[in-house]
């Protein structure tokens, strides 16, 4: 998906790389639910982004239509933030500088997902999350 790979490398420019992924790992791990930018804030300060530098990135994403709108704050499809997560942790991987930033952002991953499988019905095990985790970063092929 070309889309991603051009809207990842946009936001890396333009610093709202991680937001991105925080976007994307929402969705992802959500089902397409819906995030408040309260949910953003708390994945992100878990990566090191304040809550200004995030509203900031979250308002270009918006300008961008990296993100569908103020009120709806996922990107335009679930495939497109699988992509787009993807490309952002594979262009941190690479830059030395920002393995400890990918590490964090998988790690906050494993939390979120944790969490948000166990506010459903079926309230799975620990292991079973992280299983779920594992699965996604192996589909994304993040190492």
């Amino acid at each position: 998906m070309a889309s991603g790979n051009i809207g990842a490398d946009a936001a890396r420019a333009a610093g709202a790389d991680l937001t991105l992924a925080a976007v994307a790992i929402h969705q992802l791990a959500s089902r397409d639910a819906r995030p408040g930018r309260d949910a953003l804030h708390v994945l992100l300060a878990a990566a090191g982004v304040p809550a200004t530098t995030a509203d900031t990135a979250l308002n270009w994403l918006i300008s961008e239509r990296l993100v569908v709108g103020p009120s709806d704050l996922r990107t335009p499809h679930q495939r497109f933030a699988s992509v787009v997560l993807g490309r952002i942790l594979a262009g941190q991987n690479a830059t030395p500088d920002h393995s400890l930033t990918a590490c964090r952002t998988r790690m906050t991953f494993r939390s979120h997902a944790l969490a948000t499988v166990q506010a459903g019905a079926s309230k799975p095990s620990p292991e079973a999350a992280a299983h779920y985790e594992d699965r996604l970063i192996a589909t994304l092929g993040v190492k």
